[in-house]
């Protein structure tokens, strides 16, 4: 029996997808409103500069997910790749041993 590799394509999928999701979430429109409505504040240019740190660091742990789902896909493709040729040595050793060339 070969490894499948449907399901672990199928949850990288759904990691991408959720990430994808996540990516409009994550923009903090919110505060960046706030920030703006009231930028003669005090707070106004800090809390701008929280927004984009905060946006900053959501985006590079987006694209540390979406490197996981690809790191697991290449994983995958490895494992795969070994298990078949495992498997095809094991035939043609078989092959052999019942006195086949």
């Amino acid at each position: 029996m070969l490894l499948e590799d449907g399901p672990i394509r199928r949850k990288s999928e759904d990691i991408r997808k959720a990430n994808s999701s996540g990516r409009v979430k994550r923009e903090l429109t919110d505060a960046a409103a706030a920030g703006k409505a009231y930028g003669g504040w005090e707070s106004g240019p800090a809390s701008d500069d929280c927004v984009r740190a905060w946006q900053m660091r959501l985006r590079e742990l987006g694209d540390l997910v979406e490197d996981a789902a690809e790191g697991l896909n290449k994983a995958m493709d490895r494992e795969i790749s070994t298990d078949r040729s495992i498997a095809d040595e094991m035939r043609r050793a078989a092959h052999r041993m019942e006195g086949g060339a």
